[in-house]
C-alpha cells in the first residue's frame, strides 16, 4: 500500500508567542483522515536546530514529517495545529497536550464526517470507497471548506478555553495557545509530483506576551504510490557502476531519471563544431534545478572541452545540492531502478523467455540502491535498459533474499583497484574548472562485465550559493 507524507522542510520563528524573557515550547498535533474514516491523531514536541525544546524568535525548527498509509485511489487529509505550552511547567505539558489533542481531534472529526455525509447524499447508493477517483477528488474543496471552518469557528475558540484551564507557572503571563494551523489534502488524481508551498502565519496577540507569533513555514506534500505485487522467479542479477575505459562514448542528453518529464539535472554533450580546434573535443551544457520551489537553478557551459583522466572519490549514491543558507529537505534520492526491455532468449539477465520480476536492494555508503529487472519475450536479441529514480523520506526495508548492488567494485582496465585506492576511481572526464563541474564517464555492468548502459556521473563543487552535488545520470528517454 502507498502512503501520504507531510514534510515540514523549513520552519522559521520570526516572532515567538511568549515575551522576550521566556521561550516557547511548541507541540505539533495532527489528525489524519483517509476517505470516510479518521485514522489517528499524533502529537509530539518540536525541536530547534540547536536540539532543544526552548524556542525563541529567529530560531529554526528541525525538519520533521508525518505520514499515513493509503491507496492510490484514496483521498487523504491532514488537519494540524502547532500549540505553544511554554507557560506551563515542562512536567505537565505532555498531559496538557494529550487533553488538547483529544478535544481537537473530536471537533475536527465531527466536521470532516459531516462533510462526508453531505457529499454522499449525492451518491447515496455508492459506498465512499467505491466512488471513482474523479468523483472522490471533487470532495477536496468540501474538506478544505468544512475543516477550515471548523478550525475558525470551533477549534480555535475551544483551544482558547482549554488554555485558560491549563495551569501556568506562578507569576508568568499565560502565553499558551495556537501558533499556526492548516489543512493538507492529497487528491487521488494528483499523486505526483510533490507539491511544495511556503506560508507565513500570524497568530492572535496575547496580552503581556509581546508581539503576535509569526512563523514562516515551508511544507511538501509527498505521495508514495502503491507497489504492485510481484512473484520472484529468478535470482536478481548483480549490477555494478564502474568507470568506463572509453574516451568517446559520451551520452546526451543525460538526466538523473530516464523517464522524468522535468529532470533535476540535465547534461548535454556534443562533439565540437569548431574544426580548427581539432578532434576529440566536446561542447558541454549543464542545467541543475537545485531547488525548483524557489527557482534556484545552476547553469554552466563550455566549448572545446578535451577528455582527461583524473582520480575522483568513489561514487556511493546521489548527493543532491541544496541552497547553502536554507535547510535541506528531508526527502532524499532513494531507489535507483533499472528495467530491462526487449530481452532475448540468450540474455543472462532474464534467464529465458516468459515474464519475471526480481528486486534487489542494499545499502551502499549510507544510501540505498535497488535494482528491478523485468523480462518479457522480445523480438530483438540485444537488451535495452531504462532507469528510474525514486525518492524517500526514510530507508526502505531490504528483502533478505535480495542481491546487493555494488558501486565501482568490478575491476576494469582503467581502474585497477587496491587497498590504497578503495576511496578513489580513475576515470575519464570532461571538466569545466571555472564552474566547478566534472563529468565522469561510467557504465553499468553485470557481474560478468557485460555493459548494459553508459552513465554520466555529474559532480559539482560547493560554491557560494549551493552545497556540493553528485549525481549518476542516464540517457534521457521520457515516456510519451
Amino acid at each position: 500500500m502507498g502512503k501520504c507524507v507531510l514534510n515540514f522542510d523549513q520552519i522559521e520563528i520570526v516572532n515567538q508567542k511568549s515575551d522576550s524573557r521566556h521561550s516557547d515550547n511548541d507541540w505539533f498535533i495532527v489528525t489524519w483522515f483517509v476517505d470516510d474514516k479518521v485514522i489517528r491523531t499524533d502529537k509530539f514536541p518540536l525541536y530547534s536546530l540547536r536540539g532543544g525544546v526552548g524556542l525563541q524568535s529567529g530560531d529554526g525548527i528541525t525538519p520533521f514529517s508525518s505520514e499515513v498509509d493509503c491507496s492510490d485511489t484514496s483521498i487523504a487529509t491532514a488537519a494540524y495545529v502547532v500549540m505553544n505550552l511554554g507557560s506551563t511547567d515542562a512536567s505537565q505539558q505532555a498531559d496538557a497536550v494529550a487533553q488538547i489533542a483529544e478535544n481537537v481531534s473530536e471537533k475536527l472529526t465531527q466536521a470532516y464526517l459531516e462533510a462526508v455525509k453531505i457529499y454522499l447524499q449525492y451518491f447515496s447508493d455508492i459506498p465512499f470507497s467505491d466512488l471513482f477517483a474523479d468523483q472522490v477528488s471533487n470532495f477536496a474543496p468540501e474538506i478544505v471548506q468544512s475543516v477550515g471552518a471548523a478550525f475558525e469557528d470551533v477549534v480555535i475558540p475551544l483551544l482558547n478555553d482549554l488554555v485558560n484551564e491549563i495551569q501556568v507557572i506562578l507569576g508568568d503571563p499565560n502565553c499558551n495557545g495556537p501558533v499556526f494551523y492548516d489543512t493538507a489534502v492529497y487528491r487521488p488524481d494528483q499523486p505526483i509530483p510533490d507539491a511544495s508551498s511556503t506560508t507565513t502565519y500570524t497568530a492572535s496577540s496575547v496580552t503581556g506576551c509581546g508581539s503576535p507569533a509569526k512563523t514562516n513555514v515551508s511544507r511538501t506534500l509527498h505521495r508514495d504510490l502503491d507497489v504492485a505485487p510481484s512473484f520472484q522467479s529468478t535470482p536478481a542479477p548483480q549490477v555494478f557502476f564502474v568507470p568506463s575505459e572509453s574516451k568517446s562514448d559520451w551520452i546526451s542528453p543525460a538526466v538523473e531519471d530516464s523517464s522524468s518529464s522535468h529532470p533535476i539535472v540535465m547534461v548535454t554533450i556534443a562533439p565540437s563544431l569548431d574544426v580548427r580546434a581539432g578532434a576529440g573535443l566536446y561542447t558541454v551544457s549543464v542545467t541543475e534545478q537545485v531547488d525548483p520551489r524557489f527557482g534556484a537553478v545552476f547553469e554552466a557551459s563550455a566549448i572545446n572541452v578535451p577528455v582527461s583522466t583524473i582520480r575522483v572519490i568513489t561514487y556511493v549514491g546521489n548527493v543532491p545540492g541544496t541552497v547553502r543558507s536554507w535547510i535541506s529537505r528531508p526527502l532524499h534520492p532513494g531507489e535507483l531502478s533499472v528495467t530491462a526491455l526487449g530481452i532475448g532468449a540468450a540474455s543472462s539477465v532474464a534467464g529465458g523467455a516468459g515474464k519475471s520480476k526480481t528486486r534487489a536492494s542494499s545499502r551502499a555508503g549510507g544510501r540505498t540502491a535497488t535494482l528491478e529487472a523485468h523480462a518479457e519475450p522480445a523480438l530483438q536479441t540485444l537488451p535495452r535498459y531504462t532507469f528510474t529514480l525514486g525518492w524517500q523520506s526514510s530507508g526502505p526495508v531490504s528483502s533478505s533474499s535480495a542481491t546487493p548492488i555494488q558501486f565501482a567494485s568490478v575491476t576494469s582496465g582503467i581502474n585497477s583497484r587496491n587497498v590504497a585506492s578503495d576511496f578513489l576511481d580513475t576515470v575519464n572526464v570532461l571538466q569545466l574548472p571555472a564552474q566547478g563541474v566534472t563529468l565522469c564517464l561510467y557504465e553499468y555492468q553485470l557481474a560478468d562485465h557485460e555493459r548494459i548502459s553508459y552513465g554520466i556521473r555529474y559532480i559539482r563543487a560547493e560554491n557560494l550559493s549551493y552545497t556540493r552535488a553528485d549525481w549518476a545520470l542516464v540517457s534521457w528517454n521520457p515516456v510519451g
